[in-house]
């Protein structure tokens, strides 16, 4: 039985049809569909987190988004999204999920994560620290 106002996937569709979740009466929030698994070359999801420099907050956001537009571009990019902190305002996070280590491989050595090695020492007050994680099950 399904809940009033409740839309998800059934029997039949593609995994790759928009899945919906239910918020609110009559409001429908997009959800991804599942990932498929590749157990020889697994998803890579990435936690980069950077500190601002005082003052440089909005330059540092901007020259993020410049990195974001070129990135999503990227063959095996998933998902690329620039986050802020609500607590601090001069911390962010970039959350990365990759089709495998190879599309990592080739973002890494790509021309604007170059260009972006190179202008970030002007915009951040720490080592950029960058967790990289695999499914797990």
């Amino acid at each position: 039985m399904r809940m009033p106002g409740w839309k998800s996937w059934a029997p039949g569709r593609r995994s790759r049809d928009v899945l919906y979740c239910w918020a609110a009466p009559g409001d429908f929030r997009t959800v991804a569909p599942p990932l498929r698994r590749n157990i020889m070359n697994p998803q890579v999801t990435i936690i980069a987190t950077l500190y601002a420099k005082a003052g440089q907050e909005d330059a540092l956001a901007a020259r993020m988004q410049e990195m974001t537009s070129e990135t999503r571009k990227e063959a095996g990019c998933i998902l690329y999204e620039l986050q802020r902190s609500n607590d601090d305002p001069r911390e962010f996070i970039m959350v990365e999920y990759w089709r495998d280590a190879e599309a990592v491989a080739l973002h890494d050595a790509s021309a604007h994560m170059a260009a972006l090695v190179a202008d970030l020492p002007a915009l951040v007050d720490r080592p950029v620290a960058v967790r990289k994680y695999t499914p797990a099950g």
